[in-house]
């Protein structure tokens, strides 16, 4: 199944459904830049983990969720009709993955060469996740590896390294952020709800000449992999941050006028 926006689907900033289609992401960003970059480098999908009080709202790493639809027969397996007695465990936070990809070279120790992150909810909001986040950044860039930053949710705070506050409606939502080691710089791709995914130039080392990636196609593969055309919830406003002009033209994408 096909999005029905040019480029990101904001009803996928719903913390429902957002680590769902981030991991998804990850998976197919990681297959869609191995073919690029062999047979000198490798595209790994890696993780950091992180404790984050108990008091914090967290997604489960698998959800079951209503479709509208009966089971067939009235049920499923045969199954006990109680559970086991469990031994009950307190604890005072709860461990939380992140995934991101890295282009390694094998022939040197899988030395990292460039770490692609897309940016979750806990990323851009004080607490454990954006301090995780920045300290691994700054480590990774202090090991000498090229960095891209993918920020595809409108809410929350300012967290690629350029990216500044600006007055509400001045800013595109979505940013793209390459960070070279080589010359040192950072070229910025924004884009906004109605525009494509942009195509960016994707670093390797010093002297090695860059790889095109098409984050467009990657975001295709995803949605057509995915259930999101069944269980997105399409009849409400976009939730975040944006105009009113935009929440009106999401509706009507959604709805299918490709006019709007």
């Amino acid at each position: 199944m096909k999005s029905p926006f040019p480029g990101m689907d904001p009803y996928l900033e719903d913390p429902r459904y957002w680590r769902d289609f981030h991991d998804r992401f990850i998976t197919y960003l990681a297959e869609a830049i191995q073919p690029l970059v062999l047979p000198k480098y490798a595209a790994m999908s890696q993780h950091r983990v992180y404790l984050m009080p108990n008091e914090q709202v967290h997604v489960p790493d698998i959800s079951i969720l209503r479709t509208g639809h009966e089971l067939p027969n009235g049920g499923g397996v045969a199954v006990a009709t109680t559970a086991d007695q469990p031994t009950i465990v307190d604890f005072a936070g709860e461990s939380v993955r992140e995934p991101f990809v890295t282009i390694v070279d094998p022939s040197d120790e899988n030395r990292i060469v460039t770490v692609i992150e897309i940016l979750s909810p806990d990323n851009k909001r004080p607490g454990h996740g954006r301090l995780s986040y920045v300290r691994n950044r700054k480590e990774m860039w202090q090991a000498g590896a090229n960095l891209v930053e993918i920020d595809l949710l409108q809410d929350g705070k300012p967290t690629v390294r350029t990216a500044k506050p600006a007055p509400e409606g001045e800013t595109p939502p979505y940013v793209v952020v390459v960070s070279r080691t080589e010359p040192t710089q950072c070229e910025r791709y924004a884009f906004t709800l109605r525009d494509r995914f942009p195509r960016i130039s994707l670093p390797l080392d010093c002297g090695v000449p860059d790889v095109m990636l098409d984050l467009g196609l990657v975001f295709e593969r995803c949605y057509a992999t995915s259930p999101y055309g069944v269980i997105l919830d399409r009849k409400q406003p976009i939730a975040g941050p944006a105009s009113g002009l935009d929440r009106d033209w999401s509706l009507q994408m959604a709805a299918g006028n490709k006019s709007a």
